[in-house]
């Protein structure tokens, strides 16, 4: 009761007592007080405002989702919510992955800031001219008054069916967007989007003299749902050459490798494979000798082969991107 803050009416409407201890009683034999209870008002906080040098809010509101891509466009990507505790999560609709959602891709990965602009970097004038939104043409003049070029691409461009890790802005009144073109949902030729990919696979532009440090593609595969039998499936790309490739859901880093030497492209000595084994224990595939330093796509996966079990599902992620 002490936390209590009471009013004390009289019956007369004379005077008002206000007190921190229970209930005020009322004055003499003309009636009893109305009382009335409330709580205390605790004094609020104002959040700090955004300004100039401190764009963000002192309590901004993240949030992160997993998506799944639908449709590639030159600055964002439509993207279904991805759930992979659904039964069948790439084709399965629930709530999580039933609305379409526009995410846009990171600054550096989109083509309408940079087509046909000059940027200068270190000094140098830089002016990219784009075949699509993963090719363009990067021309400077040296220190030596030579005019230069060199073709770029993505090292992994961005596909239909690629998951996606994104995060949201909620609450931001200064950065409260990413600037985007050609978004016909919204029906504007500047929204802003307030999802944005985090490019958690690393995609970024390489070519002869920039872009990502030269490394090795590694694939992680993973079986969810615990299938008791049965088998998986996924299709290869390696070098332009596509496979079809099948394990066992109960196989070994050595059965899996054994699997991968099968194709065309993938030599002897080409992949190192660790992990396992399925399905309780992800196998991770690095591509290595001749296949080093070389872009190799995700594969597409198929379960269908596998029985038993609860939710079953193959996800294939890329633990590291390989670039030259």
């Amino acid at each position: 009761m002490s936390a209590l803050l009471t009013r004390d009416f009289g019956v007369n409407g004379m005077g008002i007592k206000a007190g921190s201890g229970g209930y005020a009683g009322g004055s003499g034999r003309k009636g009893r007080a109305k009382r009335e209870r409330f709580e205390p008002r605790v004094p609020q906080k104002k959040p700090l405002k955004p300004t100039e040098k401190n764009p963000f809010p002192s309590d901004p509101e993240f949030r992160f989702g997993v998506f799944k891509i639908e449709e590639v466009k030159d600055d964002y990507l439509v993207c279904k919510g991805f759930d992979p505790r659904a039964k069948f999560p790439f084709t399965e609709f629930t709530p999580a992955s039933f609305a379409k959602v526009e995410i846009a891709k990171p600054p550096l990965l989109q083509r309408t800031p940079w087509d046909g602009e000059t940027v200068t970097i270190d000094g140098i004038e830089y002016t990219y001219e784009y075949t699509d939104a993963n090719n363009r043409t990067k021309s400077w003049t040296d220190d030596d008054d030579e005019d230069q070029e060199e073709d770029e691409e993505i090292n992994i461009p961005y596909f239909d069916d690629d998951i996606l890790v994104a995060v949201e802005v909620r609450k931001n009144q200064v950065v409260d967007g990413f600037k985007v073109n050609d978004t016909k949902v919204r029906n504007s030729n500047d929204a802003l989007l307030s999802w944005v990919d985090i490019n958690a696979s690393g995609r970024c532009w390489v070519g002869p003299s920039s872009g990502c440090d030269a490394q090795n593609a590694i694939h992680d595969y993973t079986i969810i749902g615990s299938p008791t039998g049965g088998v998986i499936s996924i299709q290869l790309t390696v070098l332009g050459e596509q496979s079809s490739l099948t394990f066992n859901v109960d196989d070994s880093a050595s059965d899996v490798r054994t699997e991968l030497l099968t194709h065309n492209k993938i030599g002897d000595l080409d992949v190192f494979v660790s992990g396992g084994p399925f399905p309780d224990s992800t196998i991770r595939v690095e591509f290595i000798k001749e296949l080093s330093n070389t872009p190799v796509s995700l594969p597409t996966a198929s379960w269908s082969g596998a029985s038993g079990g609860e939710g079953v599902a193959v996800i294939c992620a890329m633990a590291q991107l390989g670039s030259e």
